[in-house]
């Protein structure tokens, strides 16, 4: 394998520096998690990829099996690399949840995420509150409308 140019050098530190200006304009609700329904969804996860880093992981990546899932899955990793502290990408988000959930070990997700390929323990706590909260208030809207109210749902 031969040695890159110093044009070619130059071309790729000129895209870079175009795709983490990009990942400067990613926001993500830092007070709201994506729905779980929504982390299976390709479509919406690609939203948080932009389009020059899209672009690019859509060149790199080979095959037509789950193209768009792999584009999704390294460009909410790439964008979540880029800025580590200020962004929690659902992809990312999601994988520590199951994991957490499978093994139940904060051990191993926090193992995992020294990584960066996912979200830390205390994120996933966070997430779980939020999504045992958001469920609490559902159930209230539901009986404050039902017709009877002495009944629940188990």
């Amino acid at each position: 394998m031969s040695s890159p140019s110093k044009v070619q050098l130059l071309m790729c530190y000129k895209t870079t520096a175009i795709i983490r200006n990009d990942l400067k304009d990613v926001s993500i609700d830092p007070d709201n998690y994506t729905y779980i329904e929504d982390i299976s969804n390709v479509e919406y996860n690609e939203n948080y990829v932009p389009e020059t880093l899209r672009l690019l992981l859509a060149t790199l990546i080979s095959g037509k099996t789950n193209k768009d899932r792999k584009l999704a899955a390294i460009g909410q990793a790439t964008v979540q690399a880029g800025s580590p502290r200020v962004l929690v990408t659902p992809l990312q988000l999601g994988l520590a949840v199951q994991l957490h959930e499978y093994i139940n070990s904060r051990s191993m997700v926090e193992s995992v995420n020294h990584t960066e390929l996912r979200s830390s323990y205390s994120e996933v706590q966070r997430f779980e509150c939020s999504a045992v909260s958001e469920r609490e208030t559902q159930l209230l809207e539901l009986s404050e409308i039902s017709e009877t109210p002495e009944r629940f749902i188990q």
